[in-house]
């Protein structure tokens, strides 16, 4: 039985096949594990991949700019037309860049914290 899936796999190696490893099978994927140097058991799929949206002062500093155009409009260069709106949107989205940027310096003061204990 042993011998018939030596045979099969060989067969189905097709002509880029080198040769096979202790067990007598071999596949692309151990190949191209080898070239890369690494194995399955370097792969980590616990932690996904950091994007700058996960970064904690992302959200402060889209509010801060989001602010800061209410504070344009509002009340440097003031829009008649939306002048309440523009005040008021200035107000709530500097508490919020207030909170946001507070919770996101502790976040990130505690990831440091992290990073630094582990090493």
């Amino acid at each position: 039985m042993a011998d018939e899936d030596e045979e099969l796999r060989a067969r189905t190696a097709g002509p880029d096949a080198d040769a096979a490893d202790s067990d007598g099978a071999s596949s692309q994927q151990d190949r191209t594990e080898a070239r890369a140097g690494t194995g399955p058991e370097d792969e980590t799929e616990d932690e996904p991949v950091e994007t700058p949206f996960d970064h904690p002062l992302f959200l402060p500093a889209v509010l801060l700019g989001l602010s800061l155009w209410f504070l344009w409009d509002g009340f440097i260069v003031p829009m008649e037309d939306h002048l309440a709106f523009n005040r008021w949107g200035f107000g709530v989205l500097a508490v919020a860049t207030l909170y946001f940027g507070f919770r996101g310096f502790q976040e990130l003061r505690a990831r440091r914290d992290e990073d630094g204990s582990g090493s």
